[in-house]
């Protein structure tokens, strides 16, 4: 049987040739490796926005104890 990926003559009981396998596994642990990445990334942005949304509050509550307006310098 051929490959379907690239061609090469393989085993009829496997589906792709060694090549196109090892190579699909590295693309999907690559892959795997990005969407944690990405999850570290947006849990590390989401904790920096809510230490910004406190600390606006924080001065909010300053301002207005203080008699200032929110948009007043």
């Amino acid at each position: 049987m051929k490959c379907i990926d690239c061609n090469k003559i393989f085993l009829p009981d496997k589906e792709k040739c060694n090549t196109c396998y090892s190579f699909l596994l590295n693309v999907k642990k690559m892959v795997e490796y990005s969407i944690n990445k990405l999850k570290t990334c947006y849990s590390f942005l989401l904790n920096v926005k809510k230490m910004v949304e406190y600390s606006i509050n924080k001065l909010k509550t300053c301002r207005e104890k203080e008699g200032l307006s929110e948009h007043m310098p």
